[in-house]
């Protein structure tokens, strides 16, 4: 009887440590996605709620951009959305809460500027219109 105890408590405490161990690789796996963020669209920037004003700011100071053809793309950063500015980045569907606004010419690809944010939630108008475009906003003038 004491025997099969050692063994079910053995049993448990091995579960609880490959359990801490799974946790522990998901996290390094999602740091190394996050990155690939940084590395391809700089240091992020951080806010609690980002609104659609905050979007709409941080485009209009880059007008000039627009001008010349350019579009200015929001989205939740994802492995699909990314594809959508020509970023083909192994950063899964997993990631969660962040967003890139970036200033894209469409025929080439080429981003002429762009900015990371890690936020926890968004506005109720930027997430409907997100949503309206399955996590894209194409902004053009």
């Amino acid at each position: 009887m004491i025997k099969y105890f050692g063994i079910i408590v053995g049993g448990i405490a091995a579960g609880i440590i490959l359990d801490r161990i799974a946790v522990a690789i998901m996290e390094d796996q999602k740091l190394a996605k996050e990155k690939i963020l940084e590395q391809c669209f700089g240091e992020p920037m951080y806010t609690n709620t980002f609104s659609l004003n905050e979007v709409r700011d941080w485009i209009k100071t880059r007008e000039s951009l627009l001008l010349n053809g350019a579009k200015a793309i929001v989205l939740k950063a994802n492995a699909e959305t990314l594809r959508r500015i020509g970023k083909d980045l192994d950063i899964g569907n997993n990631l969660k809460n962040n967003i890139v606004i970036a200033i894209v010419d469409e025929a080439s690809k080429n981003i002429s500027d762009s900015v990371l944010v890690k936020y926890e939630t968004l506005d109720a108008k930027l997430e409907e219109a997100l949503s309206n475009g399955n996590g894209v906003l194409v902004v053009e003038v």
